[in-house]
């Protein structure tokens, strides 16, 4: 599902970081937000994209969940979710309020890569060593 190069580049760096939270400045305030590692990404859809029985919860109405939208994260405070537009070429990424009944997007980051900066600062010194078979 998840095939955006830039979601993939994103989902990278969260799998090799030392922790999955990041702290952004919105509104002048400090916003924690967990992020998805590769594992979590497709489940942290449920609610948003697809319900429970896989039934897409996608619509074309102002205030409906749009095709492209992806959860990548959460607010660790709120419960709201984090995702990308991915029909945008920036991926920029909104917060929404979560059980509000239309989604009232909220943008956090003009563009993916200042999320991607952000996580880069957690991915410790590893050294990663390859082995030939």
């Amino acid at each position: 599902m998840i095939n955006h190069n830039k979601i993939k580049q994103l989902l990278a760096h969260v799998d090799r970081a030392e922790d999955n939270e990041i702290e952004l400045e919105y509104e002048s305030e400090p916003m924690t937000i967990e992020l998805f590692n590769s594992e979590e990404i497709e489940e942290g859809q449920l609610g948003y994209s697809f319900d429970e029985e896989g039934q897409s919860l996608v619509g074309n109405e102002e205030g409906d969940w749009k095709e492209g939208w992806i959860v990548i994260g959460i607010d660790s405070y709120l419960g709201d979710p984090i995702f990308v537009d991915s029909n945008d070429e920036n991926c920029p990424v909104y917060t929404a309020m979560h059980g509000e009944g239309d989604w009232e997007l909220e943008c956090i980051a003009e563009r993916i890569e200042d999320i991607i900066e952000k996580v880069k600062g957690n991915v410790g010194e590893r050294n990663i060593v390859f082995q030939r078979d």
